[in-house]
């Protein structure tokens, strides 16, 4: 709840574009910083809402990065959210913020099939995206540096290198 007031009072970042500043030439420059007057300074809608909640502005910050996660999980599984929003998953306040937007939709898929460990979670997604790809015909991660080496085509051979512990045979492309 905290997450979601933060968001709401946090300034919008488009009125401080120059399309919504005064025509009049800073005539009514009173009565638009007078909306925004709680709002100047360095965090001071997290200081306000802090003070209000009766938490601490850290507090505050990882509540609204929490809301923002629990809002984007929701637009791709409204059942997954609720069960985050429940607190049936154990870990989902300090890890679901940490998750990256490319596993959200996994990590949906896996509240829903009734894991309740974020961790286990993106362990369980980066077995997959860093073991299973290869077997999809995407490229593997690669175990060595020489493999992140381009050969299009060799034109000359040049000397055996060690890179990082590792024998590479670098080639000059094309």
């Amino acid at each position: 709840m905290i997450g979601r007031i933060y968001n709401t009072l946090k300034q919008n970042p488009v009125l401080n574009l120059k399309q919504f500043q005064s025509k009049d030439n800073g005539k009514d420059i009173e009565d638009r910083t007078a909306n925004f007057a709680v709002r100047k300074g360095s965090d001071a809608t997290a200081k306000a809402v802090a003070e209000a909640t009766g938490v601490s502005v850290r507090t505050v910050h990882n509540a609204g990065k929490f809301a923002e996660v629990v809002a984007a999980l929701e637009r791709i599984s409204p059942k997954a959210a609720e069960i985050v929003r429940r607190d049936e998953v154990r870990d989902a306040k300090t890890q679901l913020p940490k998750v990256p937007k490319e596993a959200l939709s996994f990590v949906a898929e896996k509240i829903e099939d009734g894991k309740r460990v974020i961790k286990e979670i993106l362990r369980e997604w980066r077995q997959r995206i860093f073991s299973g790809d290869a077997q999809q015909g995407q490229a593997a991660r690669p175990s060595s540096p020489c493999q992140t080496i381009p050969t299009v085509r060799a034109v000359a051979p040049c000397p055996t290198v060690t890179v990082n512990g590792f024998l590479c045979r670098s080639t000059t492309t094309v």
